[in-house]
């Protein structure tokens, strides 16, 4: 389970609770704005579930009401024997390579781990996105399998290539976090959203995408989406580029469906 989900519930019958701020070279302690506006969104949460009946459990975390963001040119819909499995937050690198300086940068895989937004998406989709433009700007923690601050959000699994063109999602990471296993293909691509938020060096949204699942797979995973992305794209141009690999800070949603066998 996401764990802004559980605190939420908790928080709203005791002091909120926040990471420490940072220091400016002043000595003066401060938040970035994205961090202040992501609190200030966790405050008012906190303020509807104090008024809520249910109040202190945490509401039900019913997938069911997690709507997918729609890309600009619509990507096809999981298929219909299918049900939405698991919400990610993904927060990595894309490669790509460049044999000279007159050349296109070809992409050449990515590599990110994967936070679980699942029950947080189900009831306070603003928080989710909130959180995937808000990461971009902090480094993975040292330790691959911790809390991933200053969103306090559960680590659910890893990204990777096996090729420049095999997306692996691995997400069986612990015996208490099974959620499957997807080896995928590209199936379609849609561009960002125009207003779609850049990485920390002014780098645009990569395409949203839609990825099916082959040989290899397990977990009965059938489709993965990449959506609400930030950052990631490499430049028009290897101008000015050295030869060889470089990387491009990324972070985006991945929306994961699985085959309903009931």
């Amino acid at each position: 389970m996401h764990s802004i989900y559980f605190l939420l519930a908790f928080l709203a019958s005791n002091s909120l609770a926040a990471p420490s701020p940072m220091i400016t070279e002043s000595g003066i302690y401060s938040w970035s704005a994205p961090l202040a506006r992501f609190y200030q969104e966790v405050d008012k949460r906190i303020q509807e579930a104090r008024k809520s009946p249910d109040f202190p459990n945490p509401p039900a975390c019913d997938m069911s009401k997690a709507s997918m963001p729609v890309a600009p040119t619509p990507l096809p819909g999981p298929d219909p024997d299918t049900y939405l499995s698991h919400v990610a937050i993904g927060r990595g690198i894309q490669n790509y390579t460049c044999a000279n300086s007159s050349s296109v940068p070809a992409p050449i895989g990515a590599v990110a781990s994967l936070y679980n937004a699942s029950c947080t998406e189900s009831n306070y989709p603003s928080l989710t996105t909130m959180m995937t433009n808000l990461v971009i700007n902090y480094p993975l923690p040292s330790d691959p399998t911790a809390n991933f601050q200053p969103t306090n959000i559960l680590f659910s699994g890893y990204h990777f290539f096996t090729d420049n063109t095999t997306p692996v999602f691995d997400l069986d990471t612990a015996p208490q976090k099974q959620y499957g296993y997807a080896v995928t293909k590209r199936d379609s691509a849609s561009p960002a959203p125009s207003d779609a938020p850049e990485g920390p060096n002014g780098e645009p949204a990569l395409a949203w995408l839609k990825l099916n699942t082959i040989d290899g797979t397990k977990g009965g995973l059938k489709h993965v989406y990449r959506v609400n992305t930030v950052g990631g794209s490499p430049p028009k141009t290897c101008e000015g580029k050295n030869p060889g690999v470089f990387t491009v800070e990324y972070s985006a949603q991945y929306w994961i469906y699985a085959a309903d066998e009931s």
